[in-house]
């Protein structure tokens, strides 16, 4: 199944149907970006451990009931807490790996929750 295809309602019905897991939804999402990413190249960067710290979070809560799990990407020109913020700037990128956002912004905040 091509999951990168299908709409976020249409994911959020295979979830709720336990057709597919959060976890098989993110895995498919790596799986694609690692097999496109030379092409066409959207990324500066991507934090695979981060995504799966918090499909740790969301399995829990999908267990209980409520049905979470759609991954987002957040840009880079969005303050993201503990992530390189760059603006696809090299100023920004710099010689020491660049801008660490020390804040979320909120759009990121509520994404989260």
């Amino acid at each position: 199944m091509t999951l990168y295809s299908k709409t976020a309602h249409e994911l959020i019905d295979n979830i709720k149907q336990n057709k597919i897991s959060p976890k098989e939804l993110l895995d498919s999402v790596f799986k694609r970006i690692e097999a496109v990413e030379d092409k066409v190249q959207g990324f500066i960067s991507y934090d695979k451990e981060s995504a799966y710290k918090q499909l740790e979070k969301i399995e829990k809560k999908h267990k209980k009931g409520r049905v979470y799990g759609i991954p987002v990407v957040i840009k880079d020109n969005i303050c993201f807490k503990g992530h390189k913020t760059t603006c696809a700037s090299k100023i920004l990128y710099g010689k020491n790996g660049g801008y660490i956002s020390p804040y979320s912004a909120t759009v990121v905040e509520k994404l989260i929750n």
